[in-house]
């Protein structure tokens, strides 16, 4: 990955011998937050693009990632990511200039390019949906909250998990369930129900973040209903599309089984024309 070198930047800076030590400026500081928001999106995304190209030759071997190793890769990610969001925080920017900074972590922009994001680091997290569960879940558990609102924390592993089986069953509909529906009702329908797995993973992973146990992606996502799709900028389109694709990747790894299941379903039906 490449280092940012500050040793050109102290000595691209003219010292003024006439100062005292405590008047001169700090070339430490010559970055300001949205040069430095920048730099650290465009580490976020070199690291995926790397992380890709290590899952590919492992692939390649016939050799799955350690868990040791995948840590090691999705903390740095996570750390160079949040200093880019916090960076970029810090000039109180709008949401369409927050986008604009934090689309420069996209590692692969534009459409079909499923084996790329299948290949990200959110995505693969998606191997350790189920270890992560059972770790927040006991956190929740041996709390010592009441009842009533360890059932609530619970409650929200169980609204992420229906909110992704309903997008399943949404993305392999049959043509004929479609129609019924119509394709703007079909649409607008599917959009809404994956937003609300976007929003239930983003919660549970703040629920785990308050827990101290592992998040289940090293970050979180953006739904696309935060801005109307008719006045969406170029950058927040990009951004919500990616993240839209990661997520549908990532649970497609969380859960495969019913995935799977769904897709034989519509490809046997599509086969025997039944839909």
């Amino acid at each position: 990955m490449p280092v940012f070198c500050y040793t050109e930047l102290m000595n691209a800076e003219k010292i003024n011998t006439n100062e005292s030590e405590g008047d001169r400026e700090n070339p430490w500081e010559i970055l300001n937050p949205e040069k430095d928001a920048l730099f650290h999106a465009a580490e976020a995304s070199e690291i995926q693009i790397s992380f890709g190209n290590r899952i590919k030759k492992l692939n390649e071997a016939e050799t799955k990632m350690t868990k040791k190793e995948f840590d090691r890769w999705e903390d740095e990610y996570a750390e160079e990511f949040a200093i880019a969001k916090d960076k970029t925080n810090e000039t109180n920017p709008t949401y369409a200039k927050f986008c604009d900074v934090m689309s420069k972590t996209i590692a692969y922009p534009g459409g079909g390019r499923e084996k790329d994001l299948h290949n990200t680091i959110e995505a693969q997290a998606g191997n350790y949906y189920f270890d992560r569960k059972n770790a927040l879940a006991q956190a929740i558990n041996e709390s010592d909250k009441s009842d009533e609102e360890k059932a609530a924390e619970l409650a929200q592993i169980d609204d992420f998990v229906s909110a992704v089986y309903e997008h399943i069953d949404y993305k392999y509909m049959g043509r004929e369930e479609q129609l019924e529906y119509g394709p703007e009702r079909y649409d607008a329908e599917r959009t809404k129900v994956h937003n609300k797995a976007i929003k239930c993973l983003n919660a549970i992973n703040n629920l785990a973040k308050d827990y101290g146990t592992r998040p289940f992606t090293p970050r979180n996502f953006n739904p696309s209903d935060a801005v109307s799709r008719f006045s969406q900028t170029q950058s927040e389109a990009l951004l919500f599309r990616y993240d839209r694709d990661i997520v549908e990747e990532y649970y497609a790894i969380a859960f495969a089984d019913k995935a799977q299941r769904a897709k034989a379903r519509l490809e046997r039906n599509l086969r025997y024309g039944v839909v």
